[in-house]
């Protein structure tokens, strides 16, 4: 295929928009995304050229290529584990202002827990909770 007087970088984005515009189901276009992103592969530079590129353009493309969706779902992930880290330690924080030395169960217990929302919950309560119990967080 002949780009014509298009950059790779250009050709690149074309296809993407040309592949956004497409009247095909959003997973079939991601699969065609797949294939530009796979078989147009861009260099450092390239990709710096592209977004630039890509910013000036009014009309979005509304998918991303596979590596962009697994770079973006890593970096979504990491905010994630990033905030529930800083909800245990903060946690951990209050709960030895409030009641002194932690004993290590409860210790591992915060710091194997996942959910957001009982962090916050827990956060909230422990300004008022008497004790480790009256939080669940001793048998």
């Amino acid at each position: 295929m002949d780009p014509g007087p298009l950059s790779r970088t250009e050709l690149r984005l074309a296809c993407l928009h040309q592949v956004g515009g497409a009247k095909l189901p959003v997973e079939r276009r991601g699969l065609l995304a797949d294939f530009v992103d796979a078989y147009l592969p861009l260099t450092s530079e390239e990709e710096r050229e592209y977004k630039i590129l890509d910013r000036g353009k009014e009309a979005k493309v509304m998918f991303m290529t596979w590596s962009e969706r697994t770079r973006a779902e890593g970096f979504r992930e990491g905010k994630k584990e990033g905030a529930r880290e800083t909800l245990r330690k903060v946690l951990l924080r209050q709960l030895r202002r409030r009641f002194g030395p932690i004993p290590e169960p409860v210790k591992r217990q915060v710091e194997e827990m996942t959910s957001v929302p009982r962090l916050n919950g827990l956060l909230e309560r422990v300004l008022t909770a008497s004790s480790l119990k009256e939080l669940g967080l001793l048998h």
